[in-house]
């Protein structure tokens, strides 16, 4: 899906460029007036040296009140614009078409741009949607569509992912850490070399998943889903100590148990009749 363009990112970077040009404009202005001063108060008598100083005062001063109002401009209107394109994505939420989706995924980059956290974009249709590399730190991704998307080098520490669709989403080097990913559908999804570091993966779905290079050490795993029905039938491409680590923790149902790789009681006897032979840890 092509990349649209953030046409109010360029206008806002414009209207700050020729601010701080002026401003700098000023200040030159005020230096190069003081150094002409400088030079005819040394050639000549004193009043020019005192002309001098009193210009480059005025226009020094100028300046650092002109750049100050522009950045305080500059401030405001990004707010206003992050306001306003957050109100924007609300509105065009359920909107499916090709459209739809490049034009969120437009006002997505453009938030991303201006360091937006906490977006909310809850049930919001996404497929296919180009967003590599976005800033979504703690965004509202509750019940969002994803399915084949690319994120490729995304933030989303600390965002809500829960029952979200990432089915065939490439997710390679993201940064899910302290994601809440629980009954996230992740199948077939690419999520090679994602950090997820304190990632809540409960009864998250990673059937056919590519997981190569990911540390599921360190992130709360609990019935999320490997594989179809049993240990051998292992779905997800990992590289080999990193399947033979989950292989052990897998249940007769290719779940994954607890972080101490023991099931609760109630499953214990249906995995030990799926594996007569296989000791559960």
């Amino acid at each position: 899906m092509a990349r649209s363009i953030g046409f109010f990112s360029k206008i806002k970077r414009a209207d700050l460029l020729g601010d701080g040009l002026l401003a700098l404009v000023l200040l030159l202005a005020g230096l190069g007036l003081g150094l002409a001063g400088t030079t005819l108060g040394l050639l000549g008598g004193s009043g020019w040296s005192l002309l001098a100083t009193l210009g480059v005062g005025a226009l020094f001063n100028g300046g650092v009140v002109l750049g100050g109002l522009a950045v305080r401009r500059h401030l405001l209107r990004r707010e206003a614009l992050r306001d306003q394109w957050q109100r924007e994505l609300r509105y065009l939420a359920a909107w499916a078409s090709e459209e739809g989706v490049l034009r969120k995924a437009g006002l997505i980059r453009d938030l991303s741009e201006l360091n937006a956290k906490d977006l909310s974009l809850a049930q919001t249709l996404l497929p296919g949607a180009d967003l590599r590399g976005c800033q979504l730190m703690g965004a509202d991704l509750r019940g969002a569509d994803l399915h084949g998307a690319d994120l490729q080098g995304a933030v989303l520490d600390g965002a809500d992912l829960t029952d979200a669709n990432f089915a065939k989403t490439n997710l390679a080097m993201v940064s899910l850490k302290g994601a809440n990913l629980r009954g996230c559908v992740l199948e077939g999804a690419n999520l090679a070399k994602s950090d997820v570091a304190g990632a809540n993966l409960v009864r998250a779905n990673l059937i056919g998943a590519n997981v190569h290079g990911v540390d599921f050490k360190r992130a709360r795993m609990e019935r999320t889903r490997f594989a179809l029905r049993e240990p051998s039938d292992f779905a997800a491409e990992v590289h080999p100590s990193v399947e033979d680590w989950i292989r052990e923790r897998l249940d007769g149902r290719g779940c994954y148990m607890d972080g101490k790789g023991e099931a609760p009681d109630t499953d214990l006897a249906e995995a030990s009749e799926v594996q007569p032979n296989r000791p559960i840890r």
